[in-house]
């Protein structure tokens, strides 16, 4: 007879372990949850984006920084050079423009100048045509009057001397006229040279300012700030070394906005509350 209550007895054992375990484990598992993560924070890496020598650090491994502050000092003397450099191309620049600009005034004024001269020639050569038309009748008049007999020889020859002179006077108009046209021709042709350098001096200008702001952009890059308020976890080099563009010179962290990355069952999702 007792061994027919050994299963039942076994069996009911073995159930209220199991309820037990399984309540063990739920006020176990109510407060907390226990596993293994990664504590994280805010991280940047500091590097340079030129080539340079470290003439000074202003910080080392361990030491809190605030946003903005200089954290890395780069050799600058060949970058102040092209600064120095660029600023004085403007100058020649600006220079040359006001030479061009007082170029262009002159050369204008030439044309101007030559263009009334050139009127004022015109006017002349009318007045020796009619005064050598006038001298060339009466010079034909006188000799057929000379021919008749009827003036003396030293009047013809006034006459021819008068034609003679209207002529030379006509002639030399002529050629003062076209003397003008060639002055005026080259006064246009100096105006459109001082206007052509004029327009390249403004380029020259353009181009040096855009060489400014390079060389001063470049050289802004040989101070290196702090990105974010933190502390040096990492210091990689010391002054006096060379860095290369990209290269990290410190690693900055705030430790003051850290947090844990962990990785949990799924099964315990559900039991997990904000706090």
């Amino acid at each position: 007879m007792k061994k027919k209550f050994v299963l039942p007895v076994a069996g009911l054992v073995i159930i209220i372990l199991g309820i037990i375990f399984v309540f063990m484990r739920r006020v176990e598992n109510h407060g907390s949850i226990r596993t293994t993560g990664i504590v994280e924070g805010i991280e940047a890496n500091v590097s340079s984006t030129v080539q340079g020598r470290i003439v000074r650090l202003f910080c080392r491994e361990g030491d809190s920084v605030k946003e903005g502050v200089t954290l890395v000092e780069l050799e600058s003397n060949e970058l102040k050079a092209s600064v120095d450099q660029a600023l004085a191309s403007i100058e020649k620049a600006k220079s040359d423009i006001g030479v061009s600009v007082s170029a262009i005034a002159a050369s204008k004024a030439n044309v101007k100048s030559t263009e009334s001269d050139i009127e004022s020639a015109k006017a002349d050569i009318e007045r020796a045509r009619a005064q050598m038309n006038e001298a060339g009748r009466e010079f034909d008049r006188s000799k057929k009057l000379f021919e008749q007999r009827i003036i003396p020889r030293s009047s013809l020859d006034t006459a021819m001397t008068n034609y003679d002179t209207a002529v030379a006077n006509y002639n030399s108009g002529t050629a003062r006229l076209t003397a003008l046209t060639s002055k005026k021709d080259a006064a246009i042709a100096q105006l459109h040279a001082s206007e052509s350098q004029l327009t390249s001096y403004r380029s020259a200008v353009k181009q040096s300012e855009a060489n400014l702001a390079y060389a001063q952009a470049k050289l802004a890059e040989t101070i290196i700030k702090s990105p974010l308020t933190g502390t040096v976890v990492f210091q990689a080099f010391e002054q006096g070394e060379t860095v290369n563009p990209g290269t990290t010179i410190l690693t900055l962290m705030d430790l003051d906005r850290l947090y844990v990355r962990a990785d949990i069952e799924e099964t315990t999702v559900g039991s997990i509350r904000i706090n």
